[in-house]
């Protein structure tokens, strides 16, 4: 077995210090729980050019997501992050969203998967600034509450334009669409699950030409 976990994770790290010039980190698919999330966040700080980091299908916690969130102030190249599929619940993505101000050019935040309810979602929408364009918080719990918050929010998040709802146990969606006419800036919006259909939003005027933003879980 190939993957980084626990116990190899220093070995890892050791080497950021040489480095640091690193753009892209991709560590998805490992064996990663809230002690190596840890031991890799002790060491981020030191990729301070760093425009990606996919942690995505790990076993990182709470724990192990606020450590990493602590480390966002030192990471402003950050472009995009993606948590999808871990176990990061509403603790973690409040962790997030308490930090989202010190990155000024992310464009992409990816939670799905990750057991968020309606009260860490409402962190993270809160927080939403310039220049994010893909936000995806599918795969979670966040149901009619987290619905009627999302509908709240969707008016101020003026960057977005891709986000990602689908699976979320929402069984009434009508306080989203009500609000869909006074966002001409999304582009796509996604509530496919068992109780809901996908939501086709026609692009901005003008925006024919714009760049597509896919999720990538």
């Amino acid at each position: 077995d190939r993957r980084i976990d626990d116990h190899n994770m220093i070995a890892v790290t050791r080497h950021f210090g040489s480095i640091r010039h690193l753009t892209r980190l991709h560590l998805a698919g490992n064996n990663m729980t809230d002690e190596s999330a840890s031991v890799l966040a002790q060491r981020l700080g030191l990729l301070n050019e760093l425009e990606v980091l996919g942690l995505a299908h790990n076993q990182i916690g709470p724990e192990g997501c606020a450590a990493i969130a602590q480390q966002l102030t030192s990471m402003r190249s950050l472009e995009r992050l993606n948590l999808c599929h871990n176990h990061i619940g509403d603790e973690g993505a409040i962790a997030i969203s308490q930090h989202l101000g010190a990155l000024p050019h992310l464009w992409a935040l990816q939670l799905a998967g990750n057991d968020i309810g309606p009260d860490g979602a409402t962190q993270v929408l809160h927080h939403v600034q310039f220049p994010l364009q893909m936000l995806d918080l599918s795969h979670n719990q966040l149901g009619d509450l987290g619905a009627a918050a999302i509908a709240e929010h969707l008016g101020s998040m003026t960057s977005v334009c891709s986000f990602n709802l689908a699976d979320n146990g929402i069984t009434d969606a009508s306080c989203i669409l009500n609000v869909l006419p006074s966002t001409p800036w999304l582009h796509s919006l996604y509530l496919v699950d068992e109780h809901a259909v996908e939501i086709p939003v026609p692009p901005a005027p003008g925006a024919e030409n714009g760049e597509n933003v896919e999720a990538e879980n």
